[in-house]
């Protein structure tokens, strides 16, 4: 009986409800009777009672491995989940590129909004003074040398710190006698035939040009030298 009892002691502990509580009656009774010489009754009732606790409870966890929660999603939920998220965050980082890119745009057109209006924000006023200039220049070419006395002087002192302060200002009268004539910069109003000048050259400057800082203001108006022409034939 003893050894009957072990037995029974040691089956394995996932058992099913029923089991359980057949077994467990079943144990008490053989408790009673074959321990009775040995342990008292309320040693074999503590005795049979573990053995049904610890039955039931291996039963319980066993049937809570095997069950699956209701929380857990299914592997190919989860896998689609996650593409979804993962395309959503590649949707916002190429937005969040995007309006960084847009702002360093913005902000290198304002820089260079800011820079022009510091650099050509006196050209209309400039260009008006320009009239000016020419009409000094023309009054100090038009005074023969031998009469050029104090009133001479003082248009040549007013002429020279107008200059100046077109140069501090970032306005340069040009004045190309002698250089190879440029569309850019020059306007040819008229040609000078000579042979022994380079064609393409400026022979002379009728108005001078200026530039605003970099920027041409008003080209000058030149006369150009050009090949002579060949002798008619008698």
């Amino acid at each position: 009986v003893h050894g009957d009892f072990s037995l029974v002691l040691l089956a394995p502990s996932r058992l099913s409800s029923m089991l359980q509580s057949t077994l467990g009656r079943s144990v008490i009774n053989a408790c009673r009777v074959a321990l009775g010489p040995t342990l008292g009754s309320a040693s074999r009732l503590s005795l049979a009672r573990r053995w049904t606790s610890d039955t039931a409870s291996g039963a319980d966890s066993a049937k809570g491995a095997d069950t699956p929660q209701a929380g857990d999603a299914p592997a190919g939920g989860d896998a689609a989940k996650v593409a979804e998220l993962q395309g959503k965050l590649l949707e916002l980082n190429d937005k969040y590129l995007r309006a960084l890119a847009e702002m360093e745009n913005v902000r290198m057109r304002a820089r260079k909004d800011v820079e022009a209006a510091r650099s050509f924000g006196i050209q209309n006023f400039a260009r008006t003074l320009l009239d000016v200039s020419d009409n000094l220049d023309r009054a100090v070419a038009a005074v023969p040398e031998t009469e050029r006395g104090v009133f001479y002087e003082g248009v040549v002192m007013t002429q020279k710190q107008m200059q100046r302060a077109f140069s501090d200002n970032g306005l340069e009268q040009l004045n190309p006698v002698g250089e190879v004539f440029n569309a850019e910069l020059h306007q040819a109003v008229f040609e000078v035939p000579d042979a022994s000048k380079t064609a393409g050259t400026i022979a002379v400057v009728t108005r001078s040009g200026f530039r605003l800082n970099g920027r041409i203001l008003r080209p000058a108006q030149v006369g150009v030298y050009s090949a002579a022409p060949a002798p008619a034939s008698s």
